[in-house]
């Protein structure tokens, strides 16, 4: 074969190689667009998932935890000015023991709550919304992030206390509840409480009771304490960057708006919230750091503020630069309350990208955050 020819063979299969690599972009580019998903498309995928019951092993495991842990002073005893955050501390550290033992940080069955979490949570929400976990792809992340949300929040019951037979159930689990597990394992032919849809955990109002992620998976259903720590478990484990955030009194606030609206009136210490920190009134919920989507609308300031439009809607909030233990917040980050859902009935549903439930208003001591490692 002549110089001449070889060249031109050369150069034409060059071209044919570039031609291949471009179609073959413009193909793949078109299958990511068609799999692009909207908010609604994405929560009707990820609606039916059910995490398997998990092992016995492992759900015994909390019940040691919580015997060996549980503290009802820092639940009833509140932080004031004087006494500082030393109670809400210690109820963060736990939350965040329960979250890090959960997605593998360490400890007895940490590697089996991990296992469970992954393969009964994770990978069904990923493989519901075509997302390859590994994936650096912003919109892949953004869609993960979207679904996992959506899941907690529509997947997982919000525990309501509405109707006098789900109350009397519970409060009859009361004392049975403290001294046996989730399953209730009780004698005395008392066998009929172990089917039930409100938890013992979930009647108690003390947060050193609180569902475990793994738990609230389990369960299926939990108050906003297991919801915000099954929330952020999976979205750590899915390698996002989350803090927990908690409010202050907001039981009392939401259902009883006006009667706290007159007591701060003639509280003698600015308003309730800002004097008493009762960490067995707190409301909990997830802040999600934006890795560069442009969706969240909090930003992490030397001042506190809400920024409203000439309409009245919150645009965009402040949080501080330091969390409740003082480590640095930085950058944007996204509110994500998986309470406000179809199953909570008291609150509009709030969406991924909506990051300003009802309780937002113009008092900062209202919000604390917690970074987590």
């Amino acid at each position: 074969m002549s110089k001449k020819g070889a060249v031109c063979i050369a150069i034409v299969v060059t071209v044919a190689i570039l031609v291949s690599i471009v179609i073959s972009s413009l193909v793949l580019e078109n299958e990511f667009n068609e799999r692009g998903l909207t908010d609604d498309e994405i929560i009707k995928r990820v609606e039916g998932i059910e995490a398997a019951r998990a092992p016995q092993e492992l759900l015994d495991y909390y019940w040691e935890v919580r015997f060996r842990t549980f503290n009802i002073l820092s639940s009833f005893i509140p932080d004031t000015p004087l006494l500082g955050n030393n109670f809400l501390i210690r109820y963060i550290n736990y939350a965040e023991d329960l979250v890090n033992h959960d997605v593998g940080g360490g400890g007895k069955c940490s590697e089996e709550a991990r296992d469970y979490l992954y393969h009964e949570a994770l990978i069904p929400i990923a493989q519901a919304v075509e997302v390859d976990l590994n994936s650096e792809n912003d919109e892949d992340r953004l869609i993960l992030a979207k679904a996992i949300y959506y899941w907690v929040k529509d997947g997982i019951e919000f525990t309501s206390f509405e109707g006098s037979r789900r109350i009397v159930k519970a409060v009859l689990l009361i004392l049975p509840g403290l001294l046996y597990p989730f399953d209730s394992r009780i004698p005395w032919n008392l066998s009929w409480l172990a089917s039930r849809d409100i938890e013992v955990g979930d009647m108690i109002p003390v947060p050193f009771l609180m569902k475990s992620p793994v738990e609230t998976a389990s369960y299926g259903h939990s108050t906003c304490q297991g919801q915000t720590l099954l929330l952020a478990a999976l979205l750590k484990l899915a390698g996002f960057k989350v803090s927990m955030g908690f409010i202050s009194l907001q039981l009392l606030y939401s259902m009883a708006s006006g009667l706290m609206g007159i007591v701060d009136a003639i509280w003698p210490f600015g308003t309730v919230a800002e004097f008493l920190e009762f960490s067995i009134l707190q409301h909990m919920y997830v802040m999600l750091k934006d890795p560069g989507w442009e969706v969240g609308n909090w930003v992490a300031s030397d001042h506190f503020e809400i920024v409203r439009d000439d309409k009245g809607n919150i645009i965009k909030g402040y949080m501080p630069p330091r969390d409740v233990r003082g480590e640095p917040i930085d950058g944007t980050w996204i509110l994500l309350d998986p309470t406000y859902s179809a199953s909570n009935k008291k609150y509009v549903p709030l969406g991924f990208s909506d990051n300003f439930p009802a309780w937002v208003g113009p008092n900062p001591n209202l919000l604390k955050f917690a970074v987590l490692d």
